[in-house]
């Protein structure tokens, strides 16, 4: 397909035609790898440890700080910013203080026209979350198997 011609495909054409995002995240395993959140467990891959403050912390299997990859598409009216109790006054750079809170908040949902195996990935992942929520001993979510 020439590039004059790609101009006029929709965003889903570009995203599910060979060598187009979809095609480039499974070929590359972003989100799909060994570091994929979908491919992991809670309280097996990573759990929660205590933190300063009385906060808590995701480590994994070693003790070292939890690193995973993970994918979804920003939902129709997400606005990313940052949340928490954090101000500083206009004009005037302020430090964030150990007492205060600062994060960020998006919203996440499964790629539009996603290929089977984009779809059932994603909702691994919240599966996996789900059971950082829940007591993963009293209730496990059973995953999909796509993780091939």
């Amino acid at each position: 397909m020439s590039s004059s011609s790609s101009a006029t495909l929709s965003a889903a054409q570009r995203r599910t035609r060979l060598n187009g995002v979809f095609d480039t995240m499974v070929r590359a395993k972003l989100g799909f790898g060994p570091r994929s959140l979908a491919a992991m467990d809670y309280g097996v891959h990573f759990k929660k440890v205590p933190h300063w403050g009385g906060h808590e912390r995701f480590v994994n299997s070693k003790g070292q700080e939890f690193e995973a990859e993970f994918f979804g598409e920003l939902a129709p009216n997400t606005t990313c910013h940052a949340v928490g109790n954090y101000v500083s006054p206009s004009g005037k750079f302020e430090p964030i203080k150990d007492d205060q809170k600062v994060k960020w908040s998006w919203l996440l949902q499964v790629p539009t026209d996603g290929t089977k195996r984009i779809t059932a990935t994603f909702h691994n992942q919240v599966a996996t979350l789900y059971n950082v929520i829940e007591d993963p001993d009293a209730f496990s979510l059973h995953k999909q198997h796509t993780m091939a």
